[in-house]
């Protein structure tokens, strides 16, 4: 059966016991008690045909060889208050007289105190010109401060590098570590190359320090002031601000106030030179908003100070300045004073920038009075009875003329509007004109019944008609009879003998009419001839009609 011991064999026992068994081959199967040191399986063929006595003796040996093998690991431990070393795993090793072919699992050594855990392994075994690696690891039981870790390079190996890098004095590695707090890890790496043909050996060591923390929350109080405000505005318009105040800190900025000055060109809309915003306490992250209008009365640049400030907080100057310009439009027309119904009138339109900053898509617009209509406009869209040009650029004291041509189809004054305008800058202007009609006046004059018996009565009936254009002003009219005739009566007229005179007439517009009507009896057989007399302003000489009534 296999036989079985635990250790390694450092004294080279197990070279004779070759000897005198023949094939025996040992085999790390890295299963010892004690972390770090092997556990060796070796088989042992012919203790199973051979005597009583000499298996005795075998075993015996066996055993003595396991004692000498299987080395206990020793710590050297310290409280790390002291700084002297936490933790000192050795793992143990020998020489082998048969070389190795490579490295197996590795054997590794560690130990833990109230303040530390300390892992250190190294694989069993190298191989003489092969690189091997051995490894730590850290892990802080509780805060530390001011670690310096030892590593001893293996007797018969050569450092090639560590990571993290190490610095080696005499023949130690050492690192340093400022702070490992609770729970951190630590790993270190160590490249070393085997000289001989050994089993690796080496110490390590921790020093360290408790460390004990204490914290406190260091706030501050911070503000932050935006104003934002336009960049131009035309004259005598009111100036928008947007403030807003917030906290920019870890503590509650007390008792914010913030002020506006009035620069000079401007006023508050109560007139007065400076207006107070109270904030109140803002918390951290928290913010608030204002509005504030300022009046230009005054072109330039003008620059407007928003001051912010606190009971713990420094003070903050915010300055919006503002571009104040004038632009101006300026519409003038030009055209006929008079003109006689049914002919055109030429107007002439010139729009001028009078203002200071350029002026784009200026849009010129002509709208005709009611009683007349649009005939001609060059260059513009009409539509129904508006004309309108559209200039893309108007600079200052740049002009354009348009030119319109206008009719009207009834007398009397009437005016075409014209407007100029430039997104919020406007001017118009009015194209007046005198429209004069032709009077043209008639009047009918008529008798019924016609013929009468003497004795009996007909109606004069008198129309005036202005069949013209223009008004007719301050007619008079008159009736005269023969004695034939006998006027009666007249509801607007007044009758003297054989004549009937009415009131004068102001105004006859055109296409308006006037009646009269007289009463008149016959007195004598016969025809009578009548006449009636029309004057006004504008027929200087008088208008005659007559009609004649039968009378039997």
């Amino acid at each position: 059966m296999p036989m079985h011991f635990d250790g390694d064999d450092p004294s080279g026992l197990a070279n004779p016991l070759k000897s005198a068994c023949g094939n025996f081959e040992p085999r790390p199967l890295c299963r010892g008690r004690v972390s770090g040191l092997p556990r060796v399986k070796v088989d042992l063929p012919f203790i199973k045909v051979a005597p009583a006595p000499v298996r005795l003796a075998a075993l015996t040996l066996l055993w003595l060889v396991g004692l000498t093998g299987c080395q206990p690991v020793r710590w050297t431990q310290s409280d790390s208050s002291t700084g002297m070393p936490l933790a000192s795993p050795k793992g143990a090793a020998v020489q082998s007289p048969t070389p190795m072919a490579s490295a197996s699992t590795a054997a590794f050594a560690e130990t833990t105190t109230a303040a530390l855990q300390f892992k250190k392994s190294l694989p069993i075994k190298a191989e003489a010109g092969r690189t091997f690696i051995g490894e730590l690891k850290l892990t802080a039981r509780r805060s530390l401060t001011n670690l310096v870790v030892r590593d001893a390079i293996p007797v018969g190996a050569a450092w090639q590098r560590s990571e993290p890098p190490a610095v080696m004095e005499g023949n130690e590695l050492v690192w340093q570590v400022d702070a490992l707090r609770t729970g951190e890890s630590l790993n270190f790496k160590t490249w070393f190359e085997a000289n001989t043909n050994l089993v690796p050996r080496a110490a390590a060591t921790v020093t360290a320090q408790p460390k004990v923390s204490a914290g406190l929350i260091v706030g501050s109080a911070g503000l932050a002031l935006d104003a934002s405000g336009p960049e131009t505005a035309p004259l005598n318009a009111d100036l928008t601000y947007h403030i807003q105040v917030r906290n920019t800190g870890s503590e509650t900025v007390r008792g914010v106030m913030i002020r506006q000055a009035a620069p000079a060109g401007t006023n508050f809309s109560n007139e007065v030179n400076e207006t107070t915003l109270d904030a109140g306490d803002l918390d951290p992250g928290q913010s608030k908003s204002f509005t504030t209008q300022l009046k230009a009365v005054q072109r330039g640049t003008i620059c407007a100070t928003t001051t912010a400030q606190s009971l713990n907080a420094p003070e903050l100057n915010a300055e919006v300045c503002s571009t104040i310009i004038d632009p101006r439009l300026q519409v003038q027309g030009a055209g006929a004073k008079e003109q006689v119904v049914g002919r055109n009138v030429d107007y002439e339109i010139t729009v001028t920038n009078v203002g200071d900053t350029p002026l784009t898509n200026v849009v010129i617009s002509s709208v005709a009075p009611e009683e007349g209509f649009i005939v001609a406009a060059p260059g513009a869209v009409i539509t129904g009875n508006q004309a309108a040009w559209t200039v893309a650029m108007l600079r200052p004291r740049g002009r354009v003329t348009k030119t319109i041509k206008l009719t009207s189809k009834n007398a009397g004054v009437s005016c075409a509007t014209v407007t100029a305008r430039a997104g919020t800058v406007t001017d118009a202007t009015r194209l007046c004109t005198l429209w004069k009609g032709i009077p043209a006046l008639t009047f009918e004059l008529s008798d019924m019944p016609d013929p009468i018996q003497v004795g009996e009565s007909t109606t004069y009936r008198i129309v005036l008609i202005n069949q013209g254009s223009g008004e007719l002003h301050n007619f008079k009219v008159q009736a005269v009879f023969d004695d034939l005739m006998l006027p009666i009566s007249s509801p607007q007229g007044t009758i003297n003998g054989q004549h009937v005179t009415f009131p004068t007439i102001a105004l006859i517009k055109a296409q308006q009419s006037v009646t009269f009507t007289i009463s008149v009896k016959g007195a004598m057989v016969g025809t009578s001839h009548n006449r009636v007399e029309v004057i006004c302003d504008e027929i200087k000489a008088p208008i005659l009609r007559e009609e004649s009534t039968t009378i039997y």
